[in-house]
């Protein structure tokens, strides 16, 4: 059992001064470790010697901060005084902390959100579609929440939002993830507590029966609807139409013809240069940049699609496939051939005919850019259509 302190007093010399000081034991000294505390005159060390005593006597002395704080606290006095500030660090923790919960009091989701896509938007890298389904969202959600403080956010509120705005769970469940990301960095930079996101789950997806796949009738439809909308009069969205719709949409047959005789995925043809194209070796080269794994891929043209291929002629075969404004025109042809948010149906048709037409699950596989070894084409196009239906697919012509 360690013995009670004394804290003797030692008389020294440092030069031809005189200097007092006093044994601390490492338990009681806030180094933790034993030393000495000096003083220029006696008297001081004897008024210190006291109060050493009665506060070890009182029960309150004690190391008063760890190795490791003692030094940052050296550190931050060090940081004040070149600063020219006269503050205690008491003092400047008070006012860390009004600070801090200044901010966290007066932060809006609005603001919260805005500050976090401006934070990490560059330094993460968003893509396009990224960003486009963050301000997608995020709007949707700030233009119900936006002037609520994000530290008041009642979880469920949100949830019966989320159902009632995206009742889809496909949707709700992106909504979720996307939004829920912003508040878990903020929760991360310390300006929430904790997020309110942290107690809601994700909606479990129902099984389908089948996946949605184009009949060889709305392919033809699909495509029989990239023509000119230049004229308002029997345009698919009105005669009131945005002008910014007012389209020619011509120039939209061939990348529909990728799409459905490919498989290509919709963000990967907006990637791809006629360049890639290869009619003279039959391939289609989707590089990693492109890809959405990563992963450099040759995809077969078929028959069908070079005869939509040729359609261009070679001097116009240049630049990207997709025409500008791609994303209203192929918005106006699906509305028009009346096959509007079937956004997966032309990869899933194109899967599904190529393997009731070939049997080849692992050329398939090479063409659609999937993982070696994995069951999913398999398991979901295998059955999904006659071959009946596939040979009607895939003697689809151009003069159609």
């Amino acid at each position: 059992m360690p013995r009670n302190p004394r804290f003797p007093i030692y008389r020294i010399k440092q030069g031809k001064k005189p200097l007092w000081r006093i044994w601390v034991p490492a338990r009681f000294n806030s180094t933790g470790k034993d030393g000495y505390v000096y003083y220029q005159a006696r008297y001081e060390a004897e008024e210190e010697q006291q109060k050493f005593l009665a506060s070890y006597r009182s029960g309150t002395m004690g190391p008063v901060l760890p190795p490791a704080s003692v030094k940052d606290a050296a550190k931050a006095l060090d940081a004040l005084k070149v600063a020219g500030i006269d503050m205690t660090l008491e003092q400047c923790a008070m006012m860390a902390i009004e600070r801090m919960q200044a901010r966290l009091a007066g932060a809006t989701t609005r603001e919260m959100m805005d500050r976090f896509r401006e934070s990490v938007s560059t330094e993460r890298n968003w893509s396009d579609k990224h960003a486009g389904s963050y301000r997608f969202y995020s709007s949707r959600f700030s233009d119900r929440f936006g002037d609520v403080l994000a530290c008041d956010l009642d979880p469920q509120a949100i949830k019966a939002w989320l159902l009632e705005t995206f009742p889809s769970v496909t949707y709700y469940n992106s909504a979720l993830a996307v939004i829920s990301s912003a508040f878990t960095w903020a929760v991360r930079q310390e300006f929430l507590s904790a997020s309110p996101f942290d107690k809601l789950e994700r909606r479990k997806e129902e099984a389908k029966d089948d996946i949605d796949v184009f009949t060889p009738e709305e392919a033809r439809r699909l495509l029989r609807a990239c023509v000119s909308y230049k004229d308002r009069a029997g345009h698919p969205m009105g005669a009131d139409v945005d002008p910014i719709y007012v389209l020619d949409c011509s120039d939209c047959l061939i990348p529909f013809a990728i799409l459905l005789f490919a498989g290509i995925r919709p963000a990967e043809l907006e990637k791809l240069p006629w360049e890639n194209v290869r009619l003279d070796i039959g391939l289609i080269r989707i590089t990693p940049s492109m890809a959405k794994t990563g992963d450099i891929r040759n995809v077969e043209i078929e028959p069908t699609l070079r005869d939509f291929l040729k359609l261009a002629p070679e001097h116009e075969r240049v630049g990207m496939i997709v025409p500008k404004n791609w994303k209203r025109k192929a918005r106006l042809v699906r509305l028009a051939a009346g096959l509007q948010n079937r956004a997966d149906a032309a990869r899933h048709s194109y899967a599904s005919y190529w393997l009731a037409a070939n049997n080849d699950v692992a050329r398939l596989q090479s063409n659609m850019g999937h993982a070696r070894g994995s069951n999913m084409l398999f398991k979901h196009y295998r059955s999904a259509v006659l071959p009946s239906a596939a040979k009607e697919y895939w003697a689809i012509a151009p003069e159609e």
